[in-house]
């Protein structure tokens, strides 16, 4: 009788032990596939964020200096703006300018201890992306009507200063330039109320109900150059966030060596959710890794207390000329059986329960775990990789004892 006849028919006549192996490995192949596919599901789940939430890099000045005039804040070329905007990890950019302007035909707003200067008494600030720009200054200022700016004729206004003057949405207000000495008008899209404490200085511009938001166009107009204050970048991809502002530290500036520039790279949004997914895949990948550690102690145990009732069937089979190598093989494959049908039977358990699994993981963090077939390879090969892990028992108790030692151990 070969080796294959002998091995079917042992695990025939050995049935608790075959049901044992069947049993335990049901259990661990469920949870095995489990943990595979809600890893795999995370991931994916990670790569969905990072390319649709992405991040942001804010560019400015770690020692902004003010000169004596209000535009020299203004320190950041437009040329660096382009060049970092260009840089393919980059999905856009916008950028902000600021400058000081005189009230025309409308007051500003003036609190106690302030004085107009009689140059400037609003703080103009203009914006290439006005929507980004009020979504980022959300905790500051909040637009109550209207909406923003969509070209440089228009503006958005404080509630202070639209009550103060008796200013409405469509009204128009116009404001002197202290540089340019010409007159710029625009029309009222909007209305803001602001978060912040009015300003206790005495530069009355500085104060937050006397800032007027518009274009970033207009503004460059007023400072008679294209100069930036802030840059925003959105990334692609929030990972690449910290190698980008390294990079970004190596280009040209374009200003004064006075000026520091400084990358702040924010991927908060990105992280808060990532952290979470990125711990479920971790303890899915510590119950695949339990579990296979588990099924190897225990199918080691399993096949160490089988090969301790055989050792005297193992005597006579050497006795009689059987090769060790057939002998090995035959055990293995005692092995191989119960384990392979238990992994089936378990990718079969493993559906309908696979929805109750779903349902839970997809409410509590937007993973849609599914059972694929890399996941169902995967556990076929940890299987494989148990039974000849644990067989290795089997091995050395073989090739250690000769025939008669086996016999006179029995």
């Amino acid at each position: 009788m070969n080796w294959i006849k002998r091995a079917f028919r042992s695990i025939s006549y050995h049935k608790k032990n075959t049901i044992l192996m069947f049993l335990s490995f049901l259990i661990l192949s469920i949870l095995i596939l489990f943990g595979l596919c809600i890893r795999a599901a995370s991931r994916e789940r990670i790569w969905e964020i990072r390319t649709s939430i992405g991040g942001s890099v804010l560019v400015s000045n770690e020692r902004q200096i003010y000169s004596e005039e209000p535009r020299g804040v203004n320190s950041i070329s437009h040329q660096k703006y382009l060049e970092l905007c260009a840089d393919e990890r980059i999905r856009f950019g916008s950028c902000n300018t600021v400058t000081a302007a005189l009230a025309d035909n409308f007051t500003a707003e003036i609190m106690d201890g302030q004085e107009e200067n009689g140059t400037e008494n609003i703080y103009v600030e203009g914006s290439s992306d006005p929507v980004e720009y009020f979504s980022s200054v959300s905790s500051v200022v909040t637009l109550i009507s209207g909406h923003v700016p969509q070209n440089a004729e228009e503006a958005v206004v404080s509630d202070g200063i639209a009550e103060r003057n008796g200013l409405g949405i469509g009204d128009t207000i116009a404001v002197l330039s202290p540089y340019t000495k010409e007159r710029y008008t625009f029309k009222i899209s909007g209305i803001y109320s602001t978060n912040e404490a009015a300003y206790s200085g005495n530069v009355v511009y500085n104060n937050p109900a006397n800032a007027i938001y518009t274009l970033d166009t207009p503004v460059y107009e007023m400072n008679e150059n294209d100069n930036v204050k802030e840059i925003t970048l959105q990334l692609k991809d929030p990972e690449e966030g910290r190698a980008f502002a390294e990079d970004a530290k190596k280009m040209p500036e374009y200003i004064k060596e006075e000026y520091d520039m400084d990358y702040t790279v924010n991927v908060s949004a990105y992280k808060a959710v990532a952290d979470s997914l990125k711990s479920l895949a971790g303890i899915s990948n510590l119950m695949v890794i339990v579990s296979v550690i588990l099924g190897t102690i225990t199918l080691s145990f399993l096949i160490l207390m089988n090969l301790r009732d055989r050792m005297f069937e193992i005597g006579i089979l050497l006795s009689v000329g059987e090769t060790k190598m057939r002998i090995m093989l035959q055990m293995l494959m005692e092995s191989f059986c119960p384990v392979l049908l238990a992994i089936t039977a378990g990718v079969i358990f493993s559906y309908p329960l696979a929805n109750v699994i779903k349902i839970a993981v997809d409410l509590s963090n937007g993973v849609q775990a599914a059972i694929k077939t890399q996941q169902i390879i995967i556990l076929y090969l940890c299987g494989m990789g148990v039974v000849l892990a644990s067989s290795m028992v089997m091995v050395y108790q073989i090739v250690r004892y000769q025939p008669k030692k086996i016999l006179m151990m029995e």
